[in-house]
């Protein structure tokens, strides 16, 4: 889940909400603080523990950034603010992930 957040994070927006024209069917709401197809993090915020292990397959990203990420304070504190701010985000991907959400 954390991943998810750190990443892209694409959400389906309402089409009867007012605003659906303005922004479109879909919108990013994640950090993209990493990218998890290209192997990419923000230096300032992330760090690779073991960047000379990185995998050349991109299917293996996620398994590498699981063991092999070290977040900064910076973004320990970001991750928190998103979460007092935006609970309903996170209440929604740990009910996904439970298999009780959609998916």
């Amino acid at each position: 889940m954390l991943l998810e957040i750190l990443e892209s994070l694409n959400i389906s927006v309402n089409r009867d909400d007012k605003y659906a024209s303005l922004i479109g069917d879909r919108i990013d709401i994640g950090l993209n603080l990493i990218s998890l197809k290209k192997g990419h993090v923000v230096g300032e915020l992330i760090r690779c523990t073991n960047p000379e292990k990185k995998p050349q397959n991109s299917e293996n990203y996620k398994d590498f950034f699981t063991d092999h990420l070290e977040l900064s304070e910076e973004a320990m504190m970001l991750l928190e603010n998103y979460k007092k701010t935006f609970p309903e985000v996170f209440a929604a991907l740990e009910k996904r992930h439970s298999g009780k959400g959609p998916t």
